[in-house]
């Protein structure tokens, strides 16, 4: 079965090499009540940050307007069996007016809400493409896609840097009580308790190398600053311990969880192949 998938922008396919079948939506980001932006189209993320380091705000991820979502679909529109819209479980407003949508233009569209953001967003709409192909049921991927067990980020947020502009020790710079680290696992953020000798950037990568060992995974990377030393310390380390893995994904961290770990925050993070 021929499918063309859409997702949301939040999950970093603009910044990585994709399927034709599998088109981005762009997200809207709110300001405020009045500066409400297209995200990757009137603003991208970096700019964003730019700004937020500067005046911090309360950002909101909203779903884009119904007849910009109309026009996006009307123009992918093609030689298909079926067409397929990965949307937030969460976001009733956002299923509501694709299901209006596709009743409206009268088309084959599988709605599929999911319990993921991001990365493992991305890693799935790819999957599922795969399974469509392979005449896999509806149930079947619809199972696959909202697995919990196979994903991890974990963030590490500098408060004490304010621009991430890093002069440091990483080895030596163990005492930092200000900054935080953060896990998304299980569809939910939450601070990670460590004890003050592990607070540090070097636990996010030890603990995340450790739980992949031996595993079909993928590796990804995220930052809020694109030429921070924190993530050129993930990247040196991560060449280190698996020096012939040329294929780690690097991209801008979703506002969905900058907003929660910080402007200045990092990740570092997996997806294990179950299939």
């Amino acid at each position: 079965m021929k499918a063309k998938i859409f997702v949301s922008c939040n999950s970093g396919l603009n910044f990585i090499n994709h399927e034709d079948d599998i088109v981005v939506i762009n997200d809207r980001i709110a300001l405020n009540d009045y500066d409400v932006y297209y995200l990757n189209k009137d603003i991208n993320l970096i700019n964003l940050y730019q700004r937020l380091r500067v005046v911090k705000r309360n950002v909101k991820v909203l779903p884009p307007e119904y007849d910009y979502l109309v026009n996006e679909i009307n123009n992918n529109l093609g030689d298909y069996d079926v067409y397929v819209y990965l949307v937030n479980k969460n976001d009733n407003e956002y299923i509501n007016m694709v299901k209006k949508i596709r009743d409206d233009l009268n088309i084959n569209f599988d709605i599929i809400p999911v319990n993921k953001i991001s990365y493992p967003l991305l890693i799935d709409s790819k999957e599922a493409l795969k399974m469509y192909k392979q005449d896999v049921s509806l149930k079947t991927i619809k199972d696959y896609l909202n697995l919990d067990f196979k994903y991890k980020i974990l963030f590490y947020s500098p408060e004490n840097d304010k621009y991430n502009n890093i002069v440091i020790n990483y080895e030596n710079d163990l005492t930092d009580d200000k900054s935080k680290i953060y896990e998304y696992s299980k569809s939910s953020i939450s601070q990670v308790k460590v004890n003050k000798k592990d607070n540090h950037i070097s636990y996010i990568l030890k603990n995340i190398l450790h739980e992949i060992e031996n595993k079909d995974f993928k590796l990804f990377l995220m930052y809020t600053y694109e030429n921070s030393t924190y993530l050129k310390y993930l990247i040196d380390k991560i060449k280190e311990h698996y020096p012939n893995l040329d294929d780690v994904d690097i991209i801008p961290m979703p506002i969905e969880f900058s907003s929660k770990v910080g402007y200045n925050s990092i990740g570092i993070g997996y997806v294990i192949n179950n299939r």
